[in-house]
């Protein structure tokens, strides 16, 4: 018997949101998985003129709204990205796994 002959097992994390659409390589997170990603206020520097938004609403994220920013260094408001990561559980700018 070879690996590709294995059947494939899936876990299931009971608190997620599953549906038709979910990919299983990337689980929806529950939301106790979700609040371990820190909060914080967004606080852009006074010489920058960049504006910053996040991709998931479209919306720029503004002085003193609360933020997420995962390890690939992308950053979201908090409110959009909790919901986003009860679907998936992947960064929505470059796809990379949040649980690797």
């Amino acid at each position: 018997m070879t690996p590709t002959n294995f059947p494939r097992i899936i876990y299931f994390n009971p608190g997620a949101n599953y549906s038709e659409n979910t990919d299983f390589r990337n689980p929806p997170m529950n939301e106790e998985e979700i609040h371990e990603i820190p909060e914080f206020k967004f606080n852009q520097n006074q010489d920058s003129s960049e504006k910053k938004n996040c991709v998931i609403c479209m919306e720029d994220i503004e002085q003193e709204e609360n933020v997420k920013l995962l390890h690939c260094s992308h950053l979201f408001h908090s409110e959009c990205l909790n919901k986003w990561l009860l679907e998936k559980s992947t960064c929505p700018m470059c796809m990379t796994s949040i649980n690797s």
